[in-house]
């Protein structure tokens, strides 16, 4: 998949001095549109094959941008160096109505709007689901899943404006449970042994009547 687009008012973070302190460390960060036009241009490659039970999905994507930002020197500064992602992402059904989800993503350095990221970053989730069939109780599904495993998805990165500013973003492992219940859920006159074959004999009747005739059914 190529994509290229001409991007305009593009929502970026401005870094600015702060109203009415002189303080040079004292910032004030908020959302505003872009100042000028860029272009951006990215590439994504990905296959998905089936491999029995295995089905795999591997992704490479890279992004190339020329956005322009003021600097603390009162200079202008294009930020084009590009960035890319490799994705593996995996899900295999196991017995017993079991399947397990793991996917891992890499992140390079490179430019995002006025955003320069200075480190790269790996991201890894796992989950595990299975649906528990509860018959006239309905359905319910079991989802456990554990979010950068490895304590690895942590950004560091430039914020370039007016006031130059260094982030950092730390990694956080997260474990989330859900637990969905499906139940009572209405039966519809379209599913089940024989569904439909009264609509299917009154359309059949419809399509017999003589083609000069404006019937509705």
């Amino acid at each position: 998949m190529l994509n290229y687009g001409r991007v305009k008012d593009a929502l970026t973070m401005s870094t600015e001095p702060f109203p009415g302190s002189e303080d040079p460390l004292v910032s004030l960060v908020r959302p505003i549109n872009s100042w000028e036009d860029y272009n951006k241009f990215s590439i994504q490659l990905s296959a998905r094959p089936t491999i029995g039970c295995w089905h795999p999905m591997w992704t490479i994507i890279t992004q190339l941008q020329d956005f322009q930002s003021p600097t603390a020197d009162g200079s202008t500064i294009t930020l084009n160096r590009p960035w890319f992602i490799l994705g593996w992402q995996n899900d295999i059904e196991l017995p017993h109505g079991f399947r397990l989800n793991a996917s891992l993503q890499w992140y390079s350095k490179g430019d995002y709007n006025n955003f320069r990221m200075t480190s790269t970053r790996l991201f890894t989730n796992v989950g595990l689901q299975r649906d528990f069939n509860l018959k006239r109780m309905g359905t319910l599904t079991f989802d456990l899943r554990c979010s950068d495993i490895f304590h690895t998805n942590k950004t560091d990165a430039i914020v370039f404006g007016y006031r130059e500013l260094t982030t950092h973003n730390p990694a956080r492992r997260t474990f989330v449970l859900d637990l969905t219940w499906k139940f009572n859920e209405a039966r519809s006159k379209y599913r089940g042994s024989g569904a439909g074959e009264k609509q299917k004999a009154r359309m059949y009747r419809c399509r017999a009547v003589r083609p000069f005739f404006v019937t509705i059914c």
